[in-house]
């Protein structure tokens, strides 16, 4: 972009903003998060646009603005850029602000009701009865309350119709609170008039200009009189009054700077200086403060990273009785009294294993009693109440395996939820099986065993006891942009549509360009192009027939072998509709199989692969060559073996697809 355009943007953007910053809407939000967020940690603006709203609310210490094109970012604010559709943070946000963005986005049930999952808090607003014509950028205009109603699928707590100064225009806001109850508000907007335009923000400037120079005595006082107004400042002001400590003490600004640090350290994996910093930060508060867990939690996780375990488990533990307000052993012995009623000597222990949303394990097992001869052992994971992945093993467990009782044969059995909603916890109880990983190859026969049971399940009989999200094999088509990561599933879940193709073979042109020998690959994935995309192989695909039950996870860390052999798969929060394949390709990429061996130990092998059909095997065989370059491009065993894997397993596909189609 030539430098003209570019600041031409720029100034665009700046003016859009100088346009929108004083009216009266923002001062209305703005004066509702200061009631409600006084103590919050997390807030998130979704469909941000670049405007820097969240600078205002910098009592909160993370603050994050997504938007799907330019996301607001600074050294205050963490900008996110991305789908909100495919947004899965690791953690709900205590806030969630959605000012003027339902009526842009065509599915704004989806988009609304995703609000809910993400934050407990959340703040929507609307414009208010604006005529269909009335904005070309508009899909869903006009807009009511009625309708937002429908798109929530929820009551507001609070709302209220704002209009402009000299303008016919009006915007609807809805505060929803995380328990559906309603909040009292008119009393406090009631002090708002249209003359706060001018007199908020220099009085807020005045009294922030003398906090900055720690005059707080001063800053006290000047607030205290400015209250006399009445207007929104009345606010602000009171939670000065209420909780000084909020902006006035010192050491809250001290543990925000090494926050600030260690996030920084995270950034650039620096692990070692962001356990530091954290610790420097809990040491900020002090005697007779409460901790904070969200420091004890970041802790656990970069303590994960530098493998300690003993660290990672203490800090985890301190978050989770942070959060839940009593000791951990309060909870375990709740889930006892559950577990085993009839006994008294029962123990437990906590572990944390990693992984994302995901707040550890706790383990229970009898001693001396009748149970404890029966092997009776539980595992209580404990999760986001709100995240996908517990939903969607919840449904597994509750559903599915009902509908299809052979998963019993894979599966640990579901003995308990417990959820605790006020700290958006779920304690998912299951029964315990003993076992080791299975790593060596002997165990191979156990674990094509169950991939033959969910091959079993098909597609066209699975199809009404999935989620929206699963149920289409392309829904995440328009958005897709390189198979990567957690979105190599769904890649792969559309994989008999021909932009899907398209779309994986140019990735892996991009990514061959980037190797050593660039032209070498290039060449094989020009046959793999030539078989795949021009031969229109992927038409021959069904999802009705070639689709079933897959795990999406279906790496040897998720699988347990009884002492007989049995294969048992676990955590079962990525289940989807893929090619009955995907799951065996996974799995081989996960244990750094060679193409030779895959092809002695599984293909050449009736009694392991014979569940699969030849264009199935096809289909087997590319997703392991696109699995394959998901690697990061810097691995040296890629740069090593890259043609004993590739080119045997192209001609290997070569002869099938000749064997087969002529």
């Amino acid at each position: 972009m030539p430098d003209e355009k570019r600041n031409h943007v720029v100034g665009q953007k700046k003016e859009y903003w100088k346009r929108r910053q004083d009216l009266i809407y923002y001062q209305y939000v703005q004066a509702l998060v200061s009631y409600l967020a006084a103590n919050a940690e997390s807030i998130i603006d979704i469909g941000s646009s670049d405007t820097p709203l969240l600078e205002t609310l910098d009592w909160i210490p993370r603050r994050f603005a997504f938007d799907k094109r330019r996301p607001y970012h600074s050294e205050n604010v963490t900008g996110i850029k991305g789908d909100f559709f495919k947004y899965e943070p690791e953690e709900k946000y205590d806030f969630a602000l959605c000012l003027q963005v339902l009526e842009h986005v065509e599915d704004a049930r989806t988009f609304a009701r995703k609000l809910f999952e993400i934050a407990n808090h959340v703040v929507i607003s609307v414009p208010y009865k604006w005529p269909a014509d009335s904005s070309r950028y508009h899909i869903h205009d006009p807009v009511d309350l009625e309708k937002l109603k429908v798109w929530t699928g929820r009551e507001p707590g609070y709302f209220i119709i704002i209009s402009e100064p000299r303008s016919k225009r009006t915007r609807l806001i809805c505060y929803y609170h995380p328990e559906g109850k309603k909040v009292d508000l008119d009393y406090v907007f009631a002090r708002l008039s249209p003359a706060d335009k001018k007199t908020e923000p220099s009085r807020i400037r005045r009294i922030k200009k003398i906090i900055r120079s720690r005059l707080w005595g001063k800053a006290y006082k000047l607030t205290k009189r400015t209250l006399s107004f009445g207007r929104s400042l009345w606010i602000w002001g009171r939670d000065l009054l209420k909780e000084p400590r909020q902006l006035v003490i010192p050491w809250i600004r001290k543990e925000r700077s090494y926050i600030r640090r260690a996030r920084k350290a995270v950034q650039h994996n620096d692990w070692m200086e962001a356990v530091n910093n954290w610790h420097k930060a809990l040491m900020c508060r002090p005697a007779g403060e409460k901790s904070s867990g969200y420091i004890h939690r970041e802790l656990a996780r970069a303590y994960m990273r530098l493998k300690e375990p003993e660290q990672v488990e203490e800090h985890m533990k301190t978050y989770l009785e942070l959060s839940l307000g009593l000791q951990l052993e309060e909870v375990m012995q709740g889930i006892r009294n559950k577990l085993y009623p009839e006994m008294g000597s029962v123990d437990s222990m906590y572990k944390y294993l990693g992984g994302r949303g995901n707040y550890g394990f706790i383990e229970h097992w009898s001693v001396g009693s009748a149970a404890a001869e029966d092997n009776r052992g539980y595992l209580t994971k404990i999760a986001r109440a709100g995240s996908t992945g517990v939903q969607k093993e919840k449904h597994f467990y509750l559903q599915i395996c009902e509908r299809f009782p052979v998963l019993k044969e894979l599966t640990t059995p579901l003995v308990d939820i417990t959820e605790i909603k006020a700290e958006d916890l779920t304690f998912l109880t299951l029964r315990k099986i003993e076992g080791i990983v299975p790593k060596s190859k002997e165990y191979l026969g156990g674990i094509t065993r169950a991939q033959e049971i969910l091959a079993a399940i098909k597609y066209a009989e699975l199809k009404e006891y999935l989620g929206e999200d699963d149920l289409n094999p392309g829904f995440l088509l328009d958005q897709l942009m390189v198979p990567v990561g957690k979105r190599t599933r769904y890649t792969f879940a559309s994989i008999h549509q021909h932009i899907t193709n398209q779309k994986v073979i140019n990735w892996l042109y991009r990514k061959a360009a980037l190797q050593e020998v660039p032209g070498e690959l290039e060449a094989l994935i020009g046959r793999l192009k030539n078989l795949i995309l021009d031969r229109q192989l992927y038409t021959r695909l069904d999802p009705e027939v070639n689709y079933c039950l897959a795990h999406g996870d279906f790496g040897r860390y998720n699988l347990l072998a009884d002492s007989a052999g049995r294969v048992y798969v676990l955590d079962w929060s990525s289940y989807l509709a893929a090619p009955r394949g995907y799951d065996m390709a996974y799995y081989f990429r996960k244990i750094k199989w060679k193409w030779r061996k895959i092809e002695k130990e599984f293909l050449a092998c009736p009694e392991r692969s014979g569940y699969l059909t030849p264009l199935e095997i096809i289909f087997f065989i590319y997703t392991l060559i696109v699995l394959r370059f998901v690697d990061d491009v810097t691995d040296t065993a890629f740069k090593e073996d890259y043609c004993k894997f590739l080119e045997p397993a192209v001609d290997y596909l070569e002869r099938l697809a000749a064997e087969q189609f002529q």
